[in-house]
């Protein structure tokens, strides 16, 4: 099985243009993805990207804790919105950079 990494379709223009380096991962998707790993970069609505990306780092880390690893807080608050999570929630944040 080929080792996709899934993405939403407004991330397409950061990811094409390789400015985004990091995603926070909630739920089902919390110990998907290993660190040293390749992974193929789709929409959740299964389209390819054609882009690969590297999995650098995975930080195991609570919604508070993501100021401290460089998360902007305006990013934070809209996490909490969309997901409904609390400070003390759970979350996994993904640097990675881009295979050619």
């Amino acid at each position: 099985m080929k080792n996709i990494i899934y993405f939403p379709s407004s991330y397409k223009r950061v990811l094409l243009n390789k400015t985004k380096t990091y995603t926070i991962r909630t739920d089902n998707e919390i110990g998907k993805y290993r660190e040293g790993k390749t992974y193929g970069v789709y929409s959740y609505g299964e389209t390819d990207w054609k882009l690969r990306i590297r999995i650098d780092k995975v930080y195991k880390v609570s919604v508070n804790e993501l100021t401290r690893l460089g998360i902007p807080e305006r990013s934070i608050k809209s996490l909490i919105k969309k997901t409904n999570l609390s400070l003390e929630d759970r979350v996994e944040l993904i640097h990675f950079s881009y295979f050619e």
